[in-house]
């Protein structure tokens, strides 16, 4: 009786890990030949995410995409960003006067005119309505170089406030974070409580509570899980493909996908796990390897563990320009302060744009001494940007904004 319950228990929870992956799995769509706003409208449709750089072309024939990555039919985890190639007309453009309309509708009006999706940057303006553009770069009438990529300022509608956040535990997360927007706060962070059978998917603590806070500020809300605990994802970074395999497996965790960069200024081996820190057991995790031009593939060491070590043949020349910027952050301000090394790397983030034209990084600290700005500074396109930061109390959070648009928190 007792083998019995438990292979049934073993089957039991093999079909619910199996349902669970199968339901965050999709199918990548055929975006060829599509213009950018369909392309959008599939990729959404599909519970992706996408992204696109230009493709210089000597036709006169319109905007179009050339080529997509993950290729159409293949199956990815849902979130996942489609990067695709898109045909750039070598003729001019003028850039058309999009001040005054709705983020949707500059968007629409640029691909009228041949032209991309531009970045987006996002102010506290309240003499203009939510979402409208108040702003354009370059001016209207301006003539666009092939591959070049206009930028508009949206406004947010409201200027930042000091309010105490509405309790929102005993909600279920959509209600929470519909609630907290309603209210004016707008970077909502989810993070799950340990394993429990009550209040699976409701909200069970919310920070900042019961004081006003500033609606720039994220408001973190904790949510209870059930049927699966939490592990630790182990250290793999350095490690060559087959022993980070190995040392996730043994940490009950699953290679989902693995993203490969070519950069000869790095080692080969792993560069960066995703999601890092805590994640749900039996989950997966994608893994970004590095295998430079130069480098021979990663052989065993002789580690006690058997882990890989990278073996990297140095490139015979040093590229002429940086790699690796160092952003200035305030010193010291007290014993009590701890050292914190700050990392982004557009290599290690799927965002293609960023690896080939500049953009705009801030970190913003929040800790025992308040909020605040720790650098804003501009970035060549595919140079990182690292930095030395301290903070104060064990409760801080940081936060990265990329093109003015909230991209990650975390607590270090």
């Amino acid at each position: 009786m007792i083998v019995t319950a438990v292979i049934a228990a073993v089957v039991l929870g093999w079909l619910a890990f199996v349902a669970y992956v199968r339901t965050d799995m999709t199918v990548v769509p055929d975006v060829s030949g599509m213009t950018l706003n369909d392309a959008y409208d599939a990729v959404f449709e599909a519970n992706l995410e996408l992204d696109w750089y230009p493709v210089p072309s000597s036709s006169n024939a319109g905007e179009a995409i050339l080529e997509q990555t993950p290729p159409a039919g293949e199956q990815v985890r849902t979130g996942r960003v489609v990067n695709v190639g898109v045909r750039i007309p070598s003729a001019r453009s003028r850039l058309p006067d999009v001040v005054g309309l709705t983020l949707a509708e500059a968007e629409r009006r640029f691909a009228d005119a041949g032209i991309g999706r531009p970045d987006v940057r996002f102010v506290d303006d309240s003499a203009w309505a939510e979402g409208v553009v108040v702003a354009q770069e370059p001016e209207q009438g301006t003539s666009l170089n092939a591959g070049q990529r206009p930028a508009v300022i949206v406004s947010r509608g409201v200027e930042d406030q000091q309010i105490e956040p509405p309790s929102v535990v005993g909600l279920n997360l959509q209600q929470a974070e519909e609630v907290l927007r309603q209210a004016g706060f707008r970077y909502i962070v989810r993070e799950p409580a340990p394993a429990s059978d009550t209040n699976v998917g409701r909200v069970v603590n919310q920070k900042p509570s019961g004081t006003p806070a500033s609606t720039q500020d994220p408001v973190i809300l904790t949510y209870g899980t059930a049927g699966r605990g939490f592990v630790r994802v182990p250290e793999v970074v350095g490690l060559g493909e087959s022993a980070a395999r190995t040392r996730l497996q043994q940490a009950g965790l699953q290679v989902l996908d693995v993203r490969t960069t070519a950069r000869s200024d790095r080692p080969a081996g792993v560069t960066a796990v995703a999601p890092s820190g805590v994640t749900i057991e039996g989950s997966g995790v994608l893994l970004t390897i590095n295998r430079p031009p130069a480098a021979t593939d990663p052989t065993p060491d002789s580690s006690p563990d058997g882990d890989q070590a990278a073996v990297t043949t140095p490139p015979e020349t040093a590229s002429s320009e940086p790699t690796t910027i160092q952003a200035t952050a305030p010193l010291r301000q007290s014993p009590s302060e701890r050292r914190v090394e700050f990392r982004f790397d557009p290599a290690d983030v799927a965002l293609a744009t960023l690896q080939t034209q500049p953009y705009q990084l801030e970190l913003v600290l929040d800790d025992a001494n308040g909020s605040r700005s720790l650098f804003d500074t501009r970035v060549p396109g595919g140079v990182a940007v690292e930095a030395t930061v301290f903070v104060e109390g064990d409760d801080a959070l940081l936060q990265t904004f990329v093109n003015g648009v909230f991209f990650q928190a975390w607590r270090p």
